[in-house]
């Protein structure tokens, strides 16, 4: 199980990417499809929500990618801190 969470902690970013190229690829086949069988607006409709709320995600899973990249720098530099003070006394 730890193999799986750290190729997913080390990937995160790859796998993010892919997701997105995936989520405009439907967005696009769902506003074309809404295109034939509904009308035009409704599908231009259709590709700007979808494409705003793929982008909106992916920059939020960034986010909190880079959160718990920050936060493991200041945990290991807290636990190096406490290391060295220990080593002093």
């Amino acid at each position: 199980m730890s193999f799986i969470k750290n190729f997913i902690i080390s990937s995160g970013t790859v796998i993010v990417d892919i997701a997105v190229i995936l989520l405009e690829v439907l967005v696009i086949v769902a506003s074309l499809v809404s295109m034939v069988k509904s009308g035009f607006i409704v599908g231009f409709a259709t590709f700007l929500i979808g494409s705003i709320s793929t982008i909106i995600s992916a920059y939020f899973v960034y986010l909190l990618i880079d959160i718990r990249e920050n936060i493991a720098k200041i945990a290991n530099s807290k636990a190096t801190e406490v290391t060295n003070t220990q080593n002093q006394q």
